[in-house]
């Protein structure tokens, strides 16, 4: 944990839980069509190519992906 890149770096914790917070908004009110869920999966994906840039090991951003993509199994509906 003291060498996480993620979890040592405050902007790549922002940008993460902002995918989060939008994701499941999105799947709590129907009413944004989806559009959340594009802003969402657009920063998870910005925010795991910072990280590998940072030098973050492929574990840990695969890790933060798959609890992001487990809340998007859901799919469009």
């Amino acid at each position: 944990m003291a060498d996480s890149v993620i979890l040592n770096t405050p902007v790549l914790l922002l940008l993460f839980a902002a995918a989060l917070f939008l994701c499941v908004f999105d799947r709590l009110r129907k009413a944004t069509r989806g559009w959340f869920s594009v802003v969402a999966a657009i920063l998870a994906v910005a925010g795991a190519a910072w990280a590998l840039i940072l030098g973050a090991g492929t574990g840990e951003v695969l890790t933060v992906l798959l609890l992001f993509l487990c809340l998007n199994l859901e799919g469009w509906k």
